[in-house]
């Protein structure tokens, strides 16, 4: 046996419901867009400013470290044969500053003027980042005076004798100390031998 089916259309009031709920559907879906859309975009503005923030005062952290912290620190001999220290600092210096002045300390609290460094006028073309060179006392008496580490700071002088802040720090630790020494004696004993 044989069943035709029939073509059944759904009645008018029941087109109208199917309607009413895709409508409805639609304008849920439209809402949850619009607030999805919404919800992204300030979480991706509040993410940039974010990171954004967090990059510059990366750069703002590195570039005040690397303008008050660069140091290094060397060795060179005398005319006697005596090995001496030397300090090398990049500091920024004010229009005013007519000398610098370098002291040292063992514990970070005590401070004792070394040396005192004049400035030149013409020196002074650019005021951030200006280099310093200072030679410290020999090695001997450097290492005999500390016990763990020492610390210098550059303070600069106007004319008037008035000191303002630190421009420059550095520090070093004895063992340090003594690996310049060592290699400085390695370098003098090969010069000396292949002349």
């Amino acid at each position: 046996m044989y069943i035709q089916k029939e073509n059944i259309q759904p009645s008018i009031d029941q087109t109208e419901i199917i309607r009413a709920h895709k409508n409805d559907g639609l304008k849920m879906i439209e809402k949850n867009n619009t607030k999805s859309y919404w919800i992204t975009c300030i979480t991706l503005l509040l993410a940039g400013n974010f990171y954004s923030i967090q990059a510059q005062n990366k750069a703002r952290k590195y570039q005040s470290a690397y303008n008050r912290s660069y140091q290094e620190f060397d060795t060179v001999q005398d005319y006697q044969g005596q090995t001496h220290f030397v300090l090398h600092l990049l500091v920024s210096l004010d229009k005013t500053t007519t000398q610098v002045i370098l002291s040292q300390s063992i514990d970070g609290k005590k401070w004792e003027n070394i040396k005192t460094q004049r400035i030149q006028k013409g020196y002074k073309a650019s005021l951030q980042n200006v280099p310093l060179t200072f030679e410290l006392s020999t090695t001997k008496e450097l290492l005999k005076n500390i016990n763990k580490q020492v610390y210098f700071r550059v303070t600069p002088s106007n004319q008037k004798g008035e000191k303002s802040q630190a421009c420059g720090v550095a520090q070093i630790s004895k063992q340090k100390l003594l690996k310049l020494q060592e290699d400085a004696n390695a370098a003098n004993h090969l010069a000396k031998r292949h002349k």
